[in-house]
């Protein structure tokens, strides 16, 4: 397998999107691009033969990131769907995609109102709860700082590491505070379009405001370290430790993810493979703490 026949795409796509996903992954096939693996909102596609596809995009509220895999409930619908001339294409999570080159194929759950509710059911799970809970944590971290602002404004507007501190703060806060509002304006048309027998519809526009928002987020880290730096310009020397944190950041998040996966696929109680990844996890982020800032 050559270098340039893998793609990596990180997905414009909320989670609950079935409906987009769905047509991306079919439009994609005819250009020769097929899905195969999905970490978190990391998607891989290999290369081949341009060729119409169809794509089905299902959930299983109860499982999860953390628990054995693959559920018994998984494995039965996997087993059907093979009956059926649909193939396993990827996962992620409660998330499963199917593909089916059949010019006709069979559909696979057929009643949209059980369809909307395990959706509905997947998302109020970890998905929403991890955005809850980092809301919750950038609510804590922004209480002194406004509280401050609004008592003495000039202690943060006249200290810039303090007003960009807010900002970033504040800018984390707006993206968990968008998508959970679009998932529940979503969730309200979906069900609309249920009862007219209409497709579930797609998701727009906030996925980019979320994309744009964290580009904003690491321009203030790069206006963050002119402003803490004695010469008060840029310097690529004093900014590689913030870039080094967070590409060790990210290494540790995706050895985690690995590791959790396999302890799945082990049938690992869930609770030690939950346990585990935190102790791993926390003990790598203290380390980066020290190591870089």
């Amino acid at each position: 397998m050559r270098l340039f026949d893998i793609k990596l795409k990180i997905s414009d796509f909320s989670f609950y999107d079935k409906t987009g996903i769905e047509q991306y992954l079919e439009k994609q096939a005819e250009k020769g691009w097929f899905l195969d693996m999905i970490v978190w909102d990391v998607w891989r596609f290999r290369k081949g033969e341009p060729k119409k596809v169809s794509y089905k995009v299902t959930y299983f509220p109860k499982s999860s990131w953390f628990g054995p895999e693959p559920t018994a409930e998984i494995e039965e619908f996997k087993d059907f769907c093979e009956h059926t001339g649909w193939e396993h294409a990827a996962s992620n999570s409660q998330m499963q995609v199917f593909r089916n080159e059949n010019e006709d194929p069979i559909m696979i759950e057929t009643d949209p109102d059980i369809e909307l509710k395990k959706i509905h059911d997947s998302v109020m799970g970890w998905y929403m709860g991890s955005l809850f809970l980092v809301a919750a944590i950038c609510v804590l971290l922004l209480f002194l700082p406004l509280m401050s602002l609004i008592q003495s404004p000039m202690n943060i507007i006249g200290n810039p590491k303090r007003l960009i501190n807010l900002l970033i703060w504040t800018d984390l806060f707006l993206v968990c505070a968008v998508e959970i509002g679009a998932y529940f304006k979503w969730w309200g048309k979906a069900a609309a379009a249920v009862e007219r027998g209409q497709e579930l519809p797609q998701t727009k526009g906030h996925r980019i405001f979320s994309i744009l928002a964290v580009i904003f987020a690491l321009i203030l880290l790069v206006v963050h370290q002119i402003v803490t730096s004695e010469s008060g310009e840029f310097v690529l020397k004093e900014f590689l430790p913030i870039a080094a944190y967070f590409v060790g950041f990210m290494c540790i998040s995706i050895a985690v993810h690995f590791l959790t996966r396999y302890m799945q696929k082990k049938h690992v109680p869930k609770g030690i493979t939950i346990a585990t990844g935190y102790i791993i996890a926390v003990i790598f982020i203290v380390i980066l703490q020290f190591l870089f800032l």
